[in-house]
């Protein structure tokens, strides 16, 4: 597009010359303008993919909106003393049919959060890793809850809550190490050079 811009632009700047300095120079003929491409395609075929954009970004908000209702609907219902394993099981399986649609979303999300380093393997094996744990923590919480009443449901409960706090720490944590950029031979090359001159002469 900006070659096409840039001809344009010469060619308009050759065609105001004065034909005296064009017949001085012993050069080819002046060229005849570009064609340009017509004007109402490009905006059409744009507008188009704009409009699909639009409708995908809206049908995202929509199923996030959506997802986000069901959880906190689950949540809830797994708050109760005795909660409804019917009604869960419905919530859970309707949340069940956007999983796809979810898991694609948030690879674009890891995507675009820690960039060509998401395709390194020791940051996409810790990524495996945390989502296996979130998912078994997430699977005792549902059994305590479902399962357990009393005392045993209250501080098995207590202990996935804070066990979830912990993953998600020490995921952070190894996801920011991970990300950070190894030392290159030259900082190893300073390291020594600094020590030397740190010691008595």
């Amino acid at each position: 597009m900006k070659y096409a811009r840039c001809c344009w632009q010469l060619a308009c700047a050759l065609s105001v010359l004065p034909l005296g300095v064009a017949q001085a120079e012993d050069g080819p003929e002046p060229r005849e303008r570009p064609s340009r491409p017509e004007s109402s395609a490009m905006p059409h075929a744009r507008r188009e993919r704009m409009h699909e954009q639009i409708d995908r970004l809206r049908a995202a908000v929509e199923q996030r909106r959506h997802v986000g209702k069901l959880k906190a609907e689950i949540e809830h219902e797994l708050g109760q003393e005795t909660p409804n394993r019917e009604l869960l099981q419905k919530k859970l399986e309707e949340l069940a049919e956007s999983r796809a649609e979810r898991r694609r979303t948030r690879q674009l999300s890891l995507a675009h959060e820690l960039g060509p380093s998401a395709e390194k393997p020791e940051v996409r094996g810790e990524l495996e890793r945390h989502a296996r744990a979130v998912a078994r923590l997430e699977r005792i919480k549902f059994l305590a809850a479902t399962e357990r009443s009393g005392d045993s449901r209250k501080q098995l409960l207590e202990r996935v809550a804070r066990l979830s706090e912990l993953e998600e720490r020490r995921y952070h944590q190894r996801v920011r190490a991970l990300l950070q950029p190894a030392p290159g031979p030259a900082d190893s090359a300073k390291a020594p050079s600094s020590s030397r001159s740190a010691g008595p002469p």
